[in-house]
């Protein structure tokens, strides 16, 4: 059992994540079907390597991008800045994948993962807040 107030707390926080999620793939989709493929300067790669996010920055036209890079790759410093990569992008928004990148199986999977969670914690309330007996 958990307290009432804890609940709801977990719930709002379960329903904004699912709205992150859904937002976060709508921009990957976007990417994936409407961008063209560019071929970016590096201005900026990370100088600490993390297992969560490595960014690189990446000039094409007079436009900012960026790229999230794996931790294998930001390890083995694959990148340099001044070098050249190509990725898909629009043109003009910041949000970029590698040319080969197909988003669509992951997305569909934190969609699922991430609504099933907000929707458990959604509709059991009364089973989630209520005392079990110890029989």
């Amino acid at each position: 059992m958990i307290s009432k107030p804890f609940y709801f707390l977990l719930t709002i926080l379960m329903g904004i994540g699912f709205i992150i999620s859904i937002y976060v793939v709508s921009i990957d989709m976007r990417v994936f079907q409407k961008g063209v493929t560019i071929k970016c300067k590096i201005t900026g790669i990370p100088i600490t390597c993390s297992t969560k996010a490595n960014i690189l920055e990446m000039e094409y036209s007079g436009n900012e991008y960026s790229l999230l890079i794996g931790y294998s790759d930001c390890k083995k410093r694959k990148y340099a800045i001044g070098d050249s990569i190509e990725v898909r992008a629009i043109i003009g928004e910041r949000r970029t994948q590698l040319p080969n990148d197909d988003p669509r199986i992951i997305s569909i999977i934190i969609i699922v993962v991430v609504g099933s969670v907000f929707l458990y914690f959604l509709f059991n309330y009364k089973y989630l807040t209520t005392p079990q007996s110890k029989e």
